[in-house]
């Protein structure tokens, strides 16, 4: 499920079977980094969706969590943290976050969640075919997180 009326609606009609939210991280850098940080979101948003498509049902893809790369990630951790709660709340059982950035794996145990990082693959030189098929790889790879999670 995806972050549409037409999926929220059923979502909050079938909470008992969607216990899961994917919360992708996305980095954003106006300085030297913009293209790093564009290929990273590029990246953890593709991976998104093909998980998103794999667990259509049990999991509903979040919007972006959206954050400056340059400020202290102490500030993005109690947003995060914030979201999470809230999604909690909703009755979501497991929230899983997905990012590129390597700042934060040394944050994941301050987050009530299971954090998720895949180093950034420049997708934009390759064609539609061969990033689906990428994208899908890396979802197979990833499932034995979503199952673990799950158990």
């Amino acid at each position: 499920m995806k972050w549409t009326t037409k999926d929220i609606d059923t979502f909050q009609r079938e909470k008992e079977y969607v216990d899961t939210v994917l919360i992708p991280l996305l980095p954003l850098s106006f300085q030297k980094n913009l293209s790093k940080a564009v290929t990273a979101g590029e990246y953890s948003e593709a991976i998104c969706e093909e998980l998103e498509r794999v667990y259509q049902g049990r999991l509903i893809l979040s919007l972006p969590f959206t954050y400056q790369s340059s400020e202290s990630y102490e500030g993005h951790v109690q947003q995060l943290q914030s979201w999470i709660e809230s999604w909690k709340e909703e009755g979501v059982k497991h929230v899983v976050l997905l990012t590129s950035d390597s700042a934060w794996r040394e944050l994941d145990q301050k987050l009530n969640g299971v954090m998720i990082w895949v180093p950034a693959i420049n997708l934009h030189s390759l064609n539609h075919k061969d990033r689906a098929n990428m994208c899908s790889e890396i979802a197979k790879d990833l499932s034995s997180i979503f199952t673990k999670e799950w158990s």
